[in-house]
């Protein structure tokens, strides 16, 4: 009899345990998700607006734009989307883990997570080098 509360204890404590992973996973999948959107707004209009600037022939910075080694703009905020997308993508899947992946719809979002990871992990490490280099000298 002893041994059977002792199960109901320590199944119990695992429960809230993995309530309260599956609720903090789900929540940083809805922040990651949200910040990748505002930045990634952000980085298209960069984008637009540059181009713009390029086709009138009147850029108005030294740097080239869109260049992975001289527009700090671009590869600072390439550098924080993939850092949201990797961070969502991580929730989503660990989530997906958490609560079982048994439907069709499941295995897809486990197979887009896995791709999320992919593309950002190499746009990180493509971009992130020059962006730890120009936050370091901006830092004293």
């Amino acid at each position: 009899m002893d041994g059977d509360n002792n199960y109901e204890l320590e199944h119990s404590r695992r429960a809230r345990v993995a309530s309260t992973l599956e609720y903090f996973l789900g929540r940083l999948v809805v922040v990651g998700v949200a910040a990748s959107l505002v930045t990634s707004i952000l980085l298209v209009g960069y984008t637009l607006v540059g181009g713009f600037f390029i086709v009138i022939d009147s850029y108005p910075y030294s740097w080239a734009f869109l260049s992975l080694e001289n527009d700090p703009v671009f590869y600072l905020s390439l550098s924080v989307v993939s850092l949201q997308v990797l961070l969502s993508a991580v929730s989503l899947l660990l989530y997906e883990f958490l609560t079982g992946f048994k439907t069709q719809r499941d295995r897809f979002v486990v197979l887009c997570c896995y791709l999320a990871l992919g593309f950002s992990g190499g746009t990180l490490r493509i971009v992130l080098p020059q962006a730890l280099e120009f936050v370091s000298i901006l830092l004293p």
